[in-house]
């Protein structure tokens, strides 16, 4: 699938997703699942992969209880979909 295609599909324009695929843009919580159906992938396995998880989106204040409670609920919510 070109990048005019995936715009096209997902009602964006082909710059912005050029810029999710630098890295200069991450994809939102409304166009995430836009995205995956288009792509035809899991919603979490692209979650992943652009980097959007508890894990990675954490702030440093946040106490190892809260950290734990993000990771089980990360992999309840995308483990089986990876």
């Amino acid at each position: 699938m070109t990048q005019k295609q995936l715009a096209k599909e997902v009602g964006q324009n082909p710059g912005w997703i050029c810029m999710l695929e630098s890295g200069l843009r991450m994809p939102g919580a409304v166009t995430m699942p836009i995205l995956a159906a288009a792509l035809e992938v899991p919603e979490g396995m692209l979650s992943v992969m652009s980097g959007h998880s508890p894990v990675t989106d954490f702030k440093e204040d946040l106490t190892i209880e809260q950290l734990e409670l993000a990771v089980r609920e990360f992999v309840a919510k995308v483990g089986a979909d990876i």
